[in-house]
């Protein structure tokens, strides 16, 4: 059976699957910062969380949008404590990631007429 995708659930997809490869990347470079097991266990968590939620979200599921938005929601909450505990390379990569779902959140609730043919 083939699903009608919006090209912007796509493109939000894209962003959430680079959010999920800028915290792997973070991770590795501030390894000295954390210990080795909670490496291991964040990236873990990440890759599963971020890659089934830019799997569902290119799958067309459309709840999925206001799951995103409340996680950023949380996320910008949580700001100020992530931005006074951690060193500046990681404050930039937070900016970086919450920018990138934010993208991810407006492309979801913006409406498109053009739509892909995904099996």
């Amino acid at each position: 059976m083939k699903n009608q995708i919006s090209s912007n659930y796509i493109k939000a997809s894209n962003l959430v699957f680079l959010t999920s490869g800028l915290v792997l990347i973070s991770i590795f470079i501030l390894s000295e910062d954390y210990p080795f097991g909670m490496n291991i266990y964040a990236v873990i968590i990440d890759l599963f969380f971020f890659g089934g939620m830019g799997l569902l979200i290119r799958r067309g599921v459309k709840w999925i949008k206001y799951a995103l938005l409340l996680l950023v929601i949380i996320i910008l909450y949580e700001a100020p404590s992530t931005i006074k505990s951690n060193t500046p390379f990681a404050i930039l990569t937070f900016f970086i990631q919450t920018i990138t779902q934010i993208w991810a959140i407006i492309l979801l609730f913006k409406n498109n007429k053009k739509s892909e043919t995904v099996l």
